[in-house]
């Protein structure tokens, strides 16, 4: 499919640099590395400018101060913006088909709404509701009772448990678990014993989760997942955890039982979170971190325990000079003894 620059530059707003380029023709979208002659890419910020110098497409979206002699430009006030919207050009992604596919398997009082996908093999349970819409993927398992909201997006082997509640626009990626036990044991007689977790898990509307990440249900009330927030691959949510909305967190984060999060809060990967523990609004917290104490609002913090981010850093980069350190403390160490011996015999 070919485009007209003119028409593509319409199509986000954007101011097209030189204005004669008008009826060049677009084939392709793709990064600045793999464009070609006939591809359109973009730069977000200036930190690119010597690949966007160098890139052989044929225009490129910029932001709105951003020169590049000898190329088309398309100025913006918003790059990411414009890339979503180029992606569902070139991009687009396969239509629904709004059937269930013969070979899944709908329990009678499962309740479908209205244009709904359901893929080969998936199981829906008794008391089940999917909203209107929703796209189950292949093998994919909805629990008893448990209701999944308008426009989701069920990726293949998924499972969301018993009375789990999923709201409108969630994705879920592939293998992703909504709803497993929480790890409740106490040692009775000497031996673990199963506490049954009797709760549910909450996903508000807009959540996106990522491959093989599992949030458990809670104790006795809930899990709960905060609107707009956004969920890397491999993370473990525990029983009872509460997520405020719109906060991000990176692959193999994992949080404790019972710990409450504020909005907007930012995680790296592999942070890990100690279990009842408050955090609070619009934290940050570098990877690796290890949290085992409250955060209050606004805090960036790091490292193992974690710390503000400032005396962190400085610590991280001093370890690496800890070798020469030590082999420096064992050469003061040996002066010292040399030194002394030549007073006794003095």
């Amino acid at each position: 499919m070919e485009y007209k620059i003119l028409d593509l530059t319409a199509r986000i707003g954007a101011e097209l640099s030189p204005p004669s380029a008008g009826d060049l023709l677009i084939t392709g979208f793709t990064t600045l590395e793999m464009a070609g002659k006939n591809d359109l890419s973009f730069v977000s910020s200036a930190k690119y400018r010597s690949q966007a110098e160098k890139t052989k497409a044929a225009a490129v979206i910029v932001p709105l101060d951003m020169d590049l002699p000898g190329k088309v430009l398309l100025k913006t006030a918003q790059v990411w913006q414009s890339v979503i919207a180029m992606l569902d050009i070139f991009y687009p992604e396969v239509a629904p088909t709004g059937k269930i596919h013969d070979t899944a398997i709908v329990h009678e009082s499962a309740r479908m709404g209205k244009s709904v996908t359901i893929g080969p093999m998936s199981v829906i349970e008794s008391g089940a509701e999917i909203g209107d819409g929703a796209i189950i993927g292949a093998l994919c398992y909805i629990g008893r009772n448990a209701k999944i909201g308008k426009g989701v997006l069920v990726h293949p082997q998924v499972s969301v448990m018993d009375d789990c509640i999923i709201g409108d626009r969630v994705i879920l990626h592939p293998g992703a678990v909504v709803g497993s036990d929480g790890f409740k044991f106490e040692v009775i007689n000497g031996l673990p014993v199963k506490i049954r977790q009797v709760g549910r898990v909450v996903v508000e509307d807009d959540v996106e989760i990522g491959s093989n990440t599992c949030i458990d249900r809670a104790s006795f009330t809930e899990t709960r997942i905060g609107r707009g927030t956004k969920i890397d691959n491999l993370i473990q949510i525990a029983h009872n955890v509460e997520i405020g909305p719109y906060c991000m967190m990176a692959a193999q984060v994992g949080i404790a039982g019972s710990t409450k999060i504020g909005a907007g809060c930012i995680f790296g990967g592999q942070v890990g979170i100690k279990d009842n523990i408050q955090i609070g609004n619009k934290v940050m917290l570098g990877a690796q971190s290890g949290v085992a104490q409250d955060i209050h609002d606004g805090m960036q913090m790091f490292g193992s325990p974690a710390m503000p981010a400032r005396e962190g850093i400085k610590i991280a980069m001093a370890l690496k000079h800890l070798p020469e350190l030590m082999q420096t403390i064992r050469d003061l160490k040996k002066r010292i003894e040399i030194l002394e011996e030549k007073e006794k015999k003095e």
